[in-house]
């Protein structure tokens, strides 16, 4: 899942149809149809909590940062269902997915889809390292059995002479 890796650096751009600041907390929950776009990544869900840290001290008594003052993203939480696509014509759906953004590493759980053209993997999870590039799909054990199921994949090979269908 190369595509997310190429767009770390990007900023990050994101709608919805409405936007609750927990200033205290350092969280602002958007709502609705929400939509993030960093680089050429797109990620699609109900519900996108943000967690931030304040990059300077608030003067005593204010109410917001200064205007000099910025925030960094520390974490980012989409709750589904949640649909992410990249250029690369990479499509992942699940229930939910988290964003480490210091420790650059993507967790995306529930019910876990991952297509390329006609190829399909398909888990309980996908965990993906930004920084080395290196991608785990994996099921959680059942807690009834203590077995863990076996992640399935369907890889379609091209034909001779075929080229990639545009997505």
């Amino acid at each position: 899942f190369g595509g997310l890796a190429d767009n770390s650096n990007q900023p990050i751009d994101i709608e919805s149809d409405s936007l609750e600041v927990l200033d205290a907390k350092n969280i602002a929950i958007f709502r609705g149809n929400v939509k993030a776009v960093q680089g050429s990544m797109v990620l699609r869900s109900r519900e996108l909590h943000v967690k931030y840290t304040q990059s300077e001290k608030r003067q005593a008594g204010a109410s917001a940062p200064a205007a000099s003052g910025g925030t960094q993203i520390t974490t980012i939480d989409a709750k589904g269902p949640v649909i992410i696509t990249t250029a690369d014509s990479q499509t992942v759906t699940s229930d939910w997915a988290l964003f480490d953004v210091q420790q650059q590493l993507v967790t995306i759980g529930g019910n876990v889809v991952l297509t390329q053209g006609e190829n399909v993997i398909k888990g309980d999870r996908l965990i993906i390292d930004l920084k080395t590039g290196r991608s785990r799909v994996e099921y959680e054990r059942d807690p009834t059995t203590g077995k863990r199921p076996r992640v399935k994949g369907l890889f379609i090979p091209k034909k001779s002479g075929q080229q990639d269908k545009p997505q």
